[in-house]
């Protein structure tokens, strides 16, 4: 068993709003409006996973320069970025961030059930990196709290370890 911390811990959306393939994407469009969301999963009947639709590619793909709707009939599946591979929630969050960077996109899908897609996005990362900032920040307050402590050589190894880091 692995101290590691996996993407469950960061998930903000462990539930995502999923929508089917021959969704149009002026309804792709309407319904991140109304969550105030960046990323859909697109799902088939059958829960499996087809693709990821952003905004940025409904900017791109169904607008033209004017802001005027031109494909709004078009179906998610015509546009949707594919290829990308399922996480599961035990993923750990390096390798969670690899696969993103490689695979150069802001979301990834996570199997939560067999019934349930969850997602993971890069504003999850930030969120996990400012917190364990914080945390680690906290953490070398508490330390220098006391000249006794900081007398300890583990202690001092430490403290110059998020000195390195800029903490």
């Amino acid at each position: 068993m692995t101290n590691k911390p996996a993407i469950e811990t960061l998930m903000r959306y462990p539930h995502a709003l999923a929508i089917p393939p021959e969704t149009s994407l002026e309804n792709a469009w309407i319904t991140m409006q109304a969550h105030q969301i960046h990323h859909l999963l697109v799902v088939n009947d059958a829960g499996q996973f087809q693709g990821i639709v952003t905004d940025r590619t409904l900017f791109e793909k169904a607008w033209d320069k004017n802001g005027q709707i031109y494909a709004s009939n078009t179906p998610v599946s015509h546009v949707m970025r594919t290829g990308i591979p399922p996480l599961s929630p035990d993923t750990q969050i390096g390798e969670a961030l690899s696969c993103m960077m490689e695979m150069q996109v802001s979301a990834l899908p996570v199997r939560v059930s067999p019934t349930e897609w969850g997602i993971v996005t890069e504003r999850d990362f930030l969120r996990y990196l400012r917190q364990s900032s914080t945390e680690l920040s906290e953490g070398r307050k508490l330390l220098q709290a006391t000249d006794q402590t900081l007398a300890n050589p583990l202690v001092q190894s430490i403290m110059k370890l998020l000195s390195d880091m800029g903490v």
